[in-house]
């Protein structure tokens, strides 16, 4: 791709849009002269970074991921006899990504990325995009305004901390955001098939992350199919670290007979003891949270201490939507238990468990006649504190130790 004639940087806005001067050399103007202004005063550090960063946002819109900045800034650093260090650098390259609403991912691609809330952007049209981003899924996953509503009642989706990016007037992306307290959850993310491979996955997780980070969130989680290994790949670069693997269960329950003691009690109150008694650090799916906001249809029971919690009963597949056990080391005993009560006092039906369920307490369900289903998916976290004082937060290390390969500014 030809060049820009001011920045010779192939897909350079000013090249395709025709919009003179150049934003890379508008960045690289301002760097010089702030340096130049900066050089004797009192504390030049301080205040050449604020000015910079001030700077970038006022004269460089949408900003570019140019290969000369690094060097730009570096250079800019040693005109106040300041040598760059990873911290500075590590500042920087925030900025450069997360300033503002508009970034430019990658100048090979020139794909210029905006952002803005789901609820700016309408419930009808963020189903709209997230039907497309996820039309060659592994598993259908129908997307309609109903269906985020009940995401937002169940799961705490958060319509106005979701982010929907879109290049040149065009939606290509969505991530719906979860919060509960200080954790946030990335509950679904896709990209339009005809805008990957072009940054706009990593521009987008960096957002929502670098929003999360603004509300004071500590954590994000996330659940992503192990065998979409793009994927896996693009989150583990962001951060994210793989806490455990989830699996699904199957089965088909014949005739049998009922279990005394098996009571349908209220999705509120097995919610609530599903906090007190579950598994710590279960998927968002499996919490007692997201149980006590369920309603009927779905149902719940009660079986010597152990709990259990359903989609509609008068469907011929029924879906467990989580099972806690006695704490303890009757968990597994007394979960399998009340799973084999509830397959005998409705039985000819089909039970499945969605891949959500912890691999390592497969047992629940397999001492029962459940099946493995194929699908898995990776639970994963990251952390948005700081990994010490002022230095840069846990998931920007890894894009800035790319960035630093990619321009020779280790």
């Amino acid at each position: 791709m030809k060049g820009c004639m001011d920045c010779r940087i192939p897909g350079c806005l000013a090249l395709r849009d025709n919009r003179p001067p150049c934003p890379v050399v508008k960045l690289k103007t301002a760097a010089s002269t702030w340096a130049t202004q900066q050089r004797h005063e009192r504390n030049p550090l301080r205040a050449s970074l604020s000015a910079w960063e001030g700077r970038v946002s006022a004269s460089c819109s949408p900003i570019v991921d140019s290969q000369g900045l690094y060097s730009d800034f570096h250079s800019s650093l040693r005109e106040i006899g300041r040598t760059p260090t990873w911290h500075l650098s590590q500042r920087m390259w925030r900025v450069i990504l997360l300033l503002g609403n508009a970034v430019l991912v990658g100048a090979q691609s020139g794909v210029a990325i905006e952002f803005c809330s789901a609820v700016d952007f309408g419930l009808e049209g963020t189903a709209d995009v997230l039907a497309r981003g996820f039309s060659d899924y592994f598993v259908k996953v129908p997307f309609t305004v109903e269906k985020l509503l009940g995401a937002a009642r169940s799961d705490s989706v958060d319509f106005s901390a979701s982010r929907i990016a879109v290049a040149d007037g065009t939606a290509v992306g969505a991530a719906l955001i979860a919060r509960r307290g200080w954790t946030s959850r990335l509950a679904g993310m896709a990209i339009v098939p005809e805008a990957r491979r072009q940054g706009v996955g990593r521009a987008l997780v960096h957002r929502v992350l670098e929003d999360a980070k603004n509300r004071g969130d500590r954590t994000m989680v996330l659940e992503v199919v192990e065998q979409n290994e793009p994927a896996v790949a693009l989150y583990e670069g962001c951060g994210f670290k793989k806490q455990r693997r989830l699996v699904g269960f199957s089965t088909q329950s014949e005739s049998g007979f009922a279990t005394a003691g098996l009571a349908e009690v209220d999705l509120r109150a097995a919610g609530e003891a599903m906090t007190l008694c579950g598994v710590a650090d279960l998927p968002w799916q499996l919490s007692g949270e997201t149980v006590a906001h369920l309603t009927p249809p779905n149902a719940a029971f009660r079986l010597d201490g152990a709990w259990v919690a359903t989609s509609s009963l008068s469907a011929s597949e029924v879906s467990i939507h989580a099972v806690a056990g006695v704490p303890g080391a009757e968990y597994v005993k007394s979960a399998s238990g009340i799973l084999y009560a509830l397959g005998a006092k409705f039985p000819g039906k089909r039970w499945t468990m969605k891949a959500v369920w912890p691999e390592e307490l497969g047992e629940v369900f397999s001492a029962v006649g459940f099946t493995r289903t194929p699908l898995s998916q990776w639970q994963m976290i990251v952390s948005l504190s700081w990994t010490s004082a002022g230095s840069a937060p846990a998931f920007a290390i890894v894009d800035v130790a790319a960035a630093a390969s990619r321009h020779g500014q280790r």
